[in-house]
């Protein structure tokens, strides 16, 4: 089983998983400090720093550690990936959410969820919305 931390909705990992019979968590987390480095690329920053965007970064991440709230903690990501893994394959959510600020991702996400369970069978890749068990030897050391 992969977890995978991208912030990206519908990424071309999450509908390749399943069709290389591989089991793939996403924990897209939100209202945590900092938990992550996908705010500072510093060379971007730098860019819309010099322009019209000048304090927009900071201002960003003032507004979000305001709606943190002061228990949250980035133990809850851990807490809830070891329930998955302890759930049986094939009866593992596709996403599991740790947003303690609630910013809304999670709405954005489920929404996300179901055009791809509604487009996917109409352009004939309906076979990329479940796992199937690893069949040959190659697969099962992958």
């Amino acid at each position: 089983m992969l977890v995978d931390f991208e912030p990206d909705c519908f990424s071309s990992t999450e509908s390749r998983s399943t069709q290389e019979s591989t089991e793939h968590l996403f924990v897209p987390f939100g209202g945590l400090e900092n938990p992550s480095d996908d705010f500072s690329s510093k060379e971007r920053v730098a860019e819309y720093e010099a322009g019209p965007y000048k304090g927009f970064a900071d201002d960003v991440m003032k507004g979000f550690a305001s709606i943190v709230p002061p228990d949250a903690d980035v133990s809850a990501v851990a807490e809830a990936i070891v329930k998955v893994v302890d759930t049986p394959f094939g009866k593992r959510p596709f996403r599991v959410h740790v947003d303690p600020a609630q910013d809304g991702a999670e709405v954005v996400n489920m929404v996300s969820d179901r055009v791809r369970a509604e487009l996917l069978p109409r352009i004939g890749l309906a076979d990329v919305l479940t796992p199937r068990p690893l069949t040959s030897p190659l697969q099962k050391t992958a």
